[in-house]
């Protein structure tokens, strides 16, 4: 049974690189993706209650992880956890434990995770012909990128101790979470549901609590004149808008205007 641990793949294409033979490293290649999968994957459990189920089923690590910074800017970052022991009136005693955590920074995965699979396939007939320097351009790479994956594949632990902000989606009723410090720097908030897509303009107040505020266009309607508005997720070519008053239907056009539909025209 073949184990998708950081720790069993990073080691196994340590030994497959150590022989240099060519089929070997091959298997170093796939062994290193399994590895940066496998590191992506445990930070994604972190995070299980906070992020869309969907999430779970794509294998892509680049899009696990930008769906995780987009919850959490500093999911990526290094961090060093640190354990006091506590007096009797609740003040910190003696430190007990320091542990450091090396995240697998974004450039890496970003460089490498495909420029592996490029080796997990057989060569082209020109690049057959030149096998002796490809065998060794292959290694001096895989020795390159140990270093910049065995510190996250050494990690012995991780956290999530986020300050979460939740809402439930007035359009489709799904539940958004969203980091508290990542609103303070980015201010939006998109309903997770492919089907809907809702943004919200989020505000954090000095007591630390959240407003949110569905993003709206308003329109006059051509027929009755009465104000009206759309969220701004339904700003796409084609939309169907229905007036709130007069329930008369329109289309939006590119530049965007309300155009009656064919099937309402007299």
């Amino acid at each position: 049974m073949i184990i998708f641990d950081k720790y069993e793949t990073f080691n196994r294409a340590k030994q497959l690189l150590k022989s240099g033979r060519p089929e070997e490293l091959r298997y170093a290649c796939l062994e290193l993706r399994y590895c940066i999968e496998a590191i992506c994957y445990e930070k994604l459990k972190l995070y299980e209650k906070h992020v869309p189920e969907e999430v779970y089923s794509t294998w892509q690590p680049k899009k696990v992880m930008e769906t995780l910074h987009e919850y959490d800017p500093f999911v990526m970052e290094n961090y060093e956890l640190r354990i006091w022991s506590e007096k009797p009136d609740g003040s910190r005693d003696k430190l007990i434990l320091t542990e450091g955590h090396t995240n697998l920074r974004f450039e890496v995965l970003k460089k490498h995770y495909n420029k592996l699979s490029f080796f997990l396939h057989v060569p082209t007939l020109k690049q057959q012909k030149n096998k002796g320097a490809e065998v060794q351009d292959l290694k001096s790479y895989l020795e390159t990128i140990l270093p910049e994956i065995s510190a996250a594949a050494a990690n012995t632990f991780d956290s999530n101790l986020a300050e979460v902000a939740q809402s439930v989606c007035r359009e489709c009723g799904q539940p958004i979470l969203r980091n508290v410090e990542s609103l303070k720097n980015n201010p939006v908030a998109i309903c997770k549901n492919e089907n809907c897509k809702a943004e919200y303009d989020v505000k954090v107040t000095e007591e630390g609590k959240t407003l949110w505020k569905l993003r709206q266009l308003d329109f006059a309607c051509p027929k009755c004149k009465k104000k009206n508005y759309f969220g701004r997720h339904f700003l796409k070519e084609g939309q169907v808008i229905n007036c709130f008053e007069c329930s008369s239907k329109y289309i939006l056009n590119r530049p965007w205007y309300l155009a009656a539909r064919d099937e309402d025209k007299t």
